[in-house]
């Protein structure tokens, strides 16, 4: 056997790469995780003068498998539930108690009488975790007859549980199970989300894993090993490869092979403000507008001592683009303003222009989640995980997943072999 062959070779130390290579130490594989930067990926962490900026709001699910992997592995990851702060929504220019349970229902004036009982009866439903309607349906089509205060409650939550702006073409299924996860709980991470890349990293390095500087230029998959090569020429030789980087622009670029059939990405406009107060206990949902801000730091340790830091969101749609930085600025200004900040208020601000949340929306006309591509990329030895792939979750949660199914399928391609 070559000795210089890897067991395994992992391009990409984002959250797919780095539980991918975790799971391959469970198996009993050795990896080497190849990227031309530190570990983490979208889910590193600023810091900024001791603010901890996330690249754009993260919330760690409870009931996903990104933490169920953590749990089992001991990583430890502490933070403070979006809950404990009140929170409006922002229809018609007025804002209203945000309906999130039954007592902000009753009170809410953001839906009509009628509204208020079809909403309770929605989120019945939704809790119980029955089946809605099988994927390839639209959220738009699903919604289609209820009153219009209605719909529009119902697609803010939608889109701030996906992150998705597209109720038009947006699948359903997919939508509302996210919902669901939603409901059963997430966490704003003290330190942000460098925790969970730190904890992943220092795992697989103390268990014989590696992590190297690279950027991979090429995958070559022959018959019985993978040529990974980078600018300089090949960078390592492997029996299996996990593509964990990326989504299908870059897998065809590195493979050669044709982009796979996906949606487009999930995109936003990231606005933090970096308080030189506290942050309020409150926030902002935009009901008929995609926006948002709310008091991370309110929750999670983000911010030092007797300062605050507000997070703030703009859902971009397929196709749009944000205004100028100073006028997409001046609207999370205007809301800070409702929540009683002012300009003396905000020692800093930290802008993303556009940042990709996901690498593909789940469409109704492709399915919705069983119709995202299998880990199989139809290479030999080349498996892809990430969160455009397979069908389970969105997000990170999807990252995991994958990355679980791809390594899996590895170790089970490697038992046919050996028989």
């Amino acid at each position: 056997m070559d000795e210089n062959l890897h067991d395994l070779v992992v391009v990409g130390a984002g959250i797919a790469g780095l539980v991918a290579a975790n799971v391959a130490l469970d198996r009993g594989l050795r990896p080497l995780v190849l990227d031309p930067h530190s570990p983490g990926g979208r889910a590193r962490t600023r810091d900024r003068d001791g603010w901890r900026l996330n690249l754009g709001a993260h919330a760690l699910s409870l009931d996903g498998p990104l933490h169920a992997a953590l749990r089992g592995w001991g990583i430890d990851v502490r933070g403070g539930d979006p809950n404990q702060f009140a929170l409006d929504g922002l229809a018609g220019g007025a804002l209203h108690r945000y309906p999130t349970d039954v007592a902000s229902v009753l009170r809410t004036t953001a839906l009509r009488g009628r509204s208020k009982a079809r909403f309770a009866a929605w989120f019945a439903r939704v809790q119980r975790g029955r089946p809605i309607v099988p994927p390839g349906r639209a959220l738009s089509d699903l919604l289609a007859d209820e009153p219009d205060d209605l719909r529009a409650v119902l697609e803010s939550i939608v889109r701030t549980a996906t992150y998705v702006d597209d109720p038009d073409r947006l699948d359903a299924a997919a939508a509302l199970g996210q919902v669901r996860l939603a409901a059963k709980g997430v966490r704003y991470l003290d330190g942000g989300w460098q925790t969970i890349v730190d904890g992943l990293a220092r795992r697989l390095v103390a268990a014989g894993g590696r992590i190297e500087r690279c950027e991979v230029t090429g995958i070559d998959a022959e018959a019985t090993r993978v040529e990974v090569r980078s600018a300089a020429g090949v960078a390592a030789l492997a029996s299996d490869v996990v593509l964990a980087a990326g989504g299908p622009e870059l897998e065809a670029r590195l493979t050669g092979a044709a982009a796979q059939r996906t949606g487009p990405p999930t995109e936003v406009a990231v606005f933090d403000l970096l308080l030189g107060r506290p942050a309020p206990r409150r926030g902002i949902f935009g009901i008929d507008v995609p926006r948002y801000l709310t008091p991370h730091s309110a929750i999670a340790d983000l911010a030092p001592a007797g300062r605050g830091l507000m997070c703030g969101l703009h859902y971009l749609r397929e196709g749009s683009a944000p205004g100028s930085i100073e006028d997409e600025l001046a609207e999370t200004l205007r809301l800070a303003a409702r929540l009683g900040l002012g300009r003396d208020d905000i020692v800093d601000t930290f802008v993303l222009p556009r940042v990709t949340v996901s690498h593909s929306t789940p469409l109704a006309e492709h399915g919705g989640l069983p119709g995202r591509p299998p880990v199989a990329t139809g290479l030999v030895g080349v498996h892809r995980a990430g969160d455009w792939v397979g069908p389970t979750g969105l997000l990170a949660d999807a990252s995991a997943a994958s990355a679980l199914a791809a390594v899996d399928a590895i170790v089970a391609r490697r038992a046919r072999i050996a028989v």
